[in-house]
């Protein structure tokens, strides 16, 4: 099932936050990591907070845009921690699991995370079928990049 799950970084502001995804990524098992917009994966931060998930990071395959990081996957999921009009059916993880892992099973999975000031924009949020909310405190909802990767 993990590998036909990728893991989308869409235009990520910061090099140790890409290392961070990487380490998540090699504790759990995933290996397919795509990231949107500038990758700064070989930077002393990205490789520092990778730790051991350095051959992620070289692995990382590069996009320009989110219809070519997600062109050949069967179902794509988005995250988000706002609420609004795009992101009223937004789920739970745990809610989510069950249809990430039939998909995965028949075809390629993308979990797209945002930038880390302020997320998946909208028009981002056009190309997934499905959202995905993690549940935490209302006063401070807001998730680093690589813990909200480590939940879902």
């Amino acid at each position: 099932m993990l590998a036909n799950l990728r893991l989308v970084m869409v235009r990520p502001r910061g090099s140790g936050n890409i290392g961070s995804v990487a380490r998540v990524m090699k504790n759990v098992g995933a290996g397919e990591l795509a990231i949107v917009g500038k990758a700064r994966t070989q930077s002393f931060w990205a490789r520092a907070m990778a730790v051991h998930g350095r051959d992620i990071l070289a692995d990382a395959k590069c996009y320009v845009s989110i219809r070519e990081a997600i062109a050949d996957c069967a179902l794509v999921v988005g995250t988000t921690c706002r609420s609004g009009l795009y992101r009223s059916h937004s789920q739970t993880p745990r809610e989510v699991a069950p249809v990430i892992v039939a998909a995965a099973q028949k075809g390629k999975v993308a979990l797209l995370f945002g930038p880390e000031d302020h997320g998946l924009s909208n028009k981002d949020l056009e190309h997934c079928q499905l959202l995905v909310t993690i549940p935490t405190h209302p006063d401070y909802p807001s998730l680093n990049v690589a813990q909200a990767v480590v939940v879902c």
